[in-house]
């Protein structure tokens, strides 16, 4: 037989050769099944897990790298062949481990600070729920112990809102708990700390009759200052609904660190010196309060443009 030559195949060979070769088809491939593909915020991610699914494991924390959305989760070697904004785009598993750190524990630090912050926030508003300031008459104390606890609790929970934001954008770690209770524990260490320096437990009666706030704090005040944590959180939302980012500026930054400054301030000389009127320290006291509620309403005009661009690039 030349080197050329075929060599005939028997009937059952060809019959079995046929058997195992697949039929070509222009038809599409199956849709992956149900459970293979994630969606996440929106944004559909083409998950092709290889083996059984029962064998197969992929946790997500967060949101996916794609379209500048962090992928924060344990993707463990082979068990993730495919992930990508568009379903069909293979990625190499190598790209993906590099992309997707494990984190684990590294989750739940920023997340566990947001709840010591809320705890917080929940302790310093009994305390001044359950608390009043004395009379300012000939036997008058400053009330240091009730002071000194407000400005600890408080102070602890500013500091939780500092570390749990660095390590955040440190890690790269964003959770869903965290995009949800983190603004929030932020409003109600805040904005709870002047409604509660806003109410009775600040009002006392002087020698003359006259009713005194001895925090400074004015119930109007308070509610500017809730008004704009309400407005601002409004237009976040419906922004970044529509794919806007509206991260913090350096405006809300700088509000916050004002407020904190009243606060804490406000707490101490309270626990130590006298708010009568005329003296050295009600005049601190005001000038603190006056000026945080200044910075307050003004964070709000930088918000307003960046608002109104979007809506008017989005026409």
């Amino acid at each position: 037989m030349s080197r050329g030559a075929t060599a005939p195949r028997s009937p059952d060979l060809a019959t079995h050769a046929a058997e195992q070769t697949p039929p070509t088809s222009d038809a599409p491939s199956p849709a992956p099944p149900a459970g293979r593909r994630a969606e996440d915020s929106g944004n559909q991610l083409g998950l092709q897990l290889q083996g059984a699914p029962e064998e197969a494991s992929c946790r997500l924390f967060g949101r996916s790298t794609f379209d500048g959305i962090h992928l924060i989760g344990d993707v463990p070697t082979g068990t993730l062949a495919r992930v990508n904004a568009e379903p069909g785009i293979a990625t190499p598993p190598s790209a993906l481990r590099a992309s997707a750190p494990r984190v684990g524990w590294r989750v739940a630090v920023p997340n566990l600070l947001t709840l010591a912050r809320l705890l917080l926030a929940g302790g310093l508003i009994t305390l001044l729920s359950l608390w009043r300031y004395p009379k300012l008459d000939e036997q008058f104390a400053p009330p240091t112990g009730p002071m000194i606890w407000a400005c600890l609790l408080f102070s602890l929970g500013a500091l939780t809102d500092l570390l749990d934001g660095l390590l955040a954008r440190r890690w790269g770690v964003i959770s869903r708990f965290g995009r949800i209770m983190d603004p929030f524990a932020d409003k109600l260490l805040v904005v709870g700390a002047f409604a509660m320096m806003a109410g009775p437990a600040f009002d006392v009666q002087l020698s003359s009759g006259k009713a005194l706030q001895v925090s400074g704090v004015m119930p109007w005040m308070a509610l500017v200052i809730l008004s704009r944590e309400l407005l601002v959180t409004t237009i976040r939302a419906v922004l970044e609904a529509r794919g806007i980012d509206f991260s913090a500026t350096l405006s809300g930054k700088a509000k916050m660190a004002v407020q904190c400054t009243c606060i804490i301030s406000v707490f101490l000389i309270l626990a130590f010196a006298s708010p009568m009127p005329l003296m050295p320290a009600r005049k601190f006291i005001d000038a603190m309060v006056w000026t945080s509620v200044i910075v307050t309403a003004l964070s709000i005009v930088p918000y307003a443009i960046r608002a109104a661009q979007a809506s008017a690039s989005s026409l």
